[in-house]
């Protein structure tokens, strides 16, 4: 089922969300005259990103009388004494009386294509799929039974939790040197709610869940709305010099429960302790 010629490109089901339809289609795709053609539709439904879907039922079962291969003759070819006797009859004043008598008179149209629409609306929240089978006990012998199923998947779950950063900033706290304010939000793209697992490194964060974070916590975020996340940050460190032209790496990790992650990377200038002991040694 399924060919480049026709309303959908190698589809045997579309479905029209706003019209509510699902329209089916079958082609003969090989050499030979097919009659008799066993077609049939069911579907299911689930509320789970498995794909395995349930209830629904049966949507039609038929048969299609015929089909004939695209390209094919629905009659002989003419010779040259039929197109003279139906130009005499075309021209004749008795002519609509005569049409019985022209040479394509016995010949009638077996389609290539087969289209059938039916009323259909897919739930709201769920996944479904359509399951069109032709010729489902093989009575018909073909080149290759291999496409003769099509499943139609219309995906309405809710588009699953996406983190993004948003809207961070950092400032020292106020008297002090090397302790700094961060603040950011979280916000969830997606439409169906997660937890957010906020880590912060120092450094880079190289992939692996062995370096411990300097601070960890972790949120619900409902769909599609943000959450507010703030802390502090010591970037205190010895150092033998007052040099002050220095600063550290952190990374700012969100994780969803999938372990997708999202990473910004910030610096953050600081102010080395003198270890006077040793400066006076």
């Amino acid at each position: 089922m399924g060919n480049p010629y026709g309303n959908f490109y190698y589809h045997g089901v579309i479905y029209d969300d706003s019209a509510k339809t699902l329209t089916f289609k079958v082609v003969n795709n090989g050499r030979g005259y097919a009659r008799d053609i066993g077609a049939e539709a069911s579907w299911g439904h689930t509320r789970n990103r498995d794909g395995l879907v349930s209830g629904g039922g049966q949507l039609f079962k038929e048969t299609i009388s015929e089909l004939i291969y695209a390209g094919a003759r629905n009659g002989p070819p003419k010779t040259l004494e039929d197109y003279v006797t139906d130009f005499l009859i075309e021209e004749s004043n008795f002519a609509k009386y005569l049409q019985g008598f022209k040479s394509d008179a016995d010949n009638y149209d077996v389609p290539a294509i087969w289209y059938k629409t039916i009323p259909f609306t897919a739930p709201d929240g769920e996944l479904t799929k359509v399951i069109f089978n032709v010729d489902p006990n093989q009575m018909i012998t073909e080149r290759s039974e291999g496409n003769n199923t099509f499943v139609l998947t219309i995906d309405k779950l809710p588009t699953p939790p996406h983190f993004q950063i948003d809207k961070f900033s950092q400032k020292l706290v106020s008297g002090e040197l090397n302790n700094f304010m961060l603040e950011f939000d979280v916000k969830n793209t997606g439409e169906e709610s997660g937890e957010a697992f906020v880590k912060i490194y120092e450094g880079d964060y190289d992939g692996t869940s062995t370096k411990t974070p300097v601070y960890s916590t972790s949120q619900i975020v409902v769909g599609l709305n943000k959450v507010n996340f703030s802390t502090f940050l010591d970037v205190t460190e010895f150092a033998k010099t007052t040099y002050c032209g220095r600063s550290k790496k952190y990374t700012l990790v969100i994780f969803d429960d999938k372990g997708k992650r999202t990473i910004i990377l910030f610096p953050c200038p600081f102010y080395p302790v003198v270890l006077m002991a040793e400066l006076r040694t």
